[in-house]
């Protein structure tokens, strides 16, 4: 049983190598490892700005030195233009002081040619890398389309909303709860919400104490229904609300 993701199906490998022997080890390599992803070669930096604007390159191999072009430029090409692709450095003559020179650059990793056991690995953890964020990129836009489409909604209603996080911080007010209280939300602990927003007891006659305000008794674990507060709103206007 193989437990190992597996890459896209369909996706391909952008490799800058101007070696041909070289070129075959790495197919070879890869191949051996089932990693079966199409190798598009190039070695100029005509061929891999070419390359680069593909839909379907998924990482980037680049030996450090050719005689034309080089890693280095075509990982600033990629960083430009792509900067989310993983660049795997696979070379014979990059040094350690040149290898932690590359991933301060921005490149994911680094690969001996004298060690090509290594490059099976780092190209998959590489391309799960991507997965992982592109879904965690996915979830958190989904989020927000969520909290937006919610958010909509409560705009929507003509009962006021108020709501506060765990700390009792006030973090959401509807447009009919601004339109009651007068005021737009403001981030207040418990302590001072019946200060700020003029929230008496029915009868006017004293502001509610932080353990009398129905949103706290609420936060609390109490069942809170149809508590009736005066308001006293700055313009002058007293409203009554029954809050629940």
């Amino acid at each position: 049983m193989n437990d190992r993701a597996e890459p896209d199906a369909g996706a391909s490998i952008l490799h800058l190598e101007d070696d041909p022997a070289d070129r075959e080890l790495i197919r070879e390599t890869l191949g051996g490892e089932g990693i079966s992803l199409d190798l598009v070669q190039v070695d100029t930096r005509e061929e891999f700005l070419a390359a680069l604007e593909r839909e379907d390159v998924a990482i980037v191999l680049s030996d450090f030195a050719l005689p034309t072009f080089d890693g280095v430029s075509a990982l600033q090409l990629v960083q430009e233009r792509k900067p989310n692709l993983p660049f795997i450095f696979v070379s014979g003559t990059l040094g350690e002081e040149a290898a932690i020179e590359s991933l301060r650059r921005g490149a994911t990793d680094y690969v001996l040619k004298q060690r090509l056991s290594r490059l099976g690995p780092a190209v998959r953890r590489a391309l799960e890398d991507v997965a992982v964020r592109r879904t965690r990129l996915e979830a958190a836009e989904s989020a927000a389309n969520r909290q937006r489409f919610l958010n909509a909604m409560l705009e929507s209603l003509d009962a006021g909303i108020v709501a506060c996080d765990a700390a009792g911080v006030l973090t959401m007010f509807n447009r009919a709860a601004r339109e009651i209280l007068g005021l737009a939300g403001a981030a207040i602990p418990p302590e001072k919400w019946a200060e700020h927003y003029s929230l008496y007891h029915a009868d006017g006659k004293r502001l509610l104490e932080k353990e009398e305000l129905p949103l706290y008794r609420a936060l609390c674990g109490e069942r809170v229904r149809d508590v009736e507060v005066l308001i006293r709103r700055r313009d002058g206007q007293s409203r009554s609300a029954l809050v629940s």
